[in-house]
């Protein structure tokens, strides 16, 4: 057992430091912290135009990360595409297999990576949401007068028991990004195969609505 952990260990040290070099994990996450920090500017910009204001930095910080999430999910669904399809098409695979590695630790291992870019993700966004939210309407205690409605403590864990919520969203559509990296020899045909996909299944979700079923 051990062992299995160890090398688990080192195939996704392995991953995050190829990751670290393409451009489409670099992109992607710089496209994220583009949304999430001009975007609580903008969202603020938006309430005082239209004379509406946050109860609290924590309502604002939650409103921001819904929004943020929508644009960030299917960015890290994308980057998660080639998490196999980077190895085929470079023939690394090969070498890989020829170690004493198994298949089910190498698939164990691409899991745990696109494990680590969910958790990454979901800090980084709630890292802007909570400092814009701080910025500008404050986290401390939510108070009406000089009654105390809810202790910061109390937001903090409902921002904890959002945020695991969140994560386990994100870890099904990741679980799906990981096999349709397995369809693909090359990082492109996994990108466009990715994209298809996201946009079928959120054009699918809306269907029940349409027809009348909630």
């Amino acid at each position: 057992m051990i062992d299995f952990f160890a090398t688990i260990g080192r195939l996704v040290q392995a991953d995050l430091m190829k990751l670290s070099r393409y451009w489409v994990v670099i992109a992607g996450y710089i496209a994220i912290a583009i949304v999430a920090i001009p975007g609580a500017v903008a969202f603020h910009l938006g309430e005082q135009a239209l004379n509406v204001t946050s109860a609290s930095g924590y309502e604002f910080a939650f409103n921001l990360m819904v929004r943020c999430l929508d644009f960030a999910a299917s960015i890290l669904f994308v980057m998660l595409c080639i998490l196999f399809s980077i190895d085929v098409a470079n023939s690394t695979i090969k070498y890989i297999l020829t170690r004493p590695v198994t298949r089910i630790e190498l698939l164990v291992s691409k899991f745990a990576v696109a494990g680590l870019m969910v958790v990454l993700t979901l800090g980084l966004l709630w890292t802007a949401c909570l400092a814009a939210g701080a910025y500008y309407y404050g986290l401390g205690e939510l108070r009406e007068n000089e009654y105390v409605i809810f202790e910061a403590g109390v937001m903090y864990r409902h921002i904890a028991s959002a945020t695991v919520f969140i994560a386990i969203a994100m870890a099904a559509q990741a679980a799906m990004a990981v096999a349709i990296s397995t369809y693909s020899s090359t990082m492109g045909g996994a990108i466009i195969i990715g994209l298809i996909l996201y946009t079928f299944v959120g054009i699918a979700s809306i269907i029940p609505q349409t027809l009348g079923f909630t």
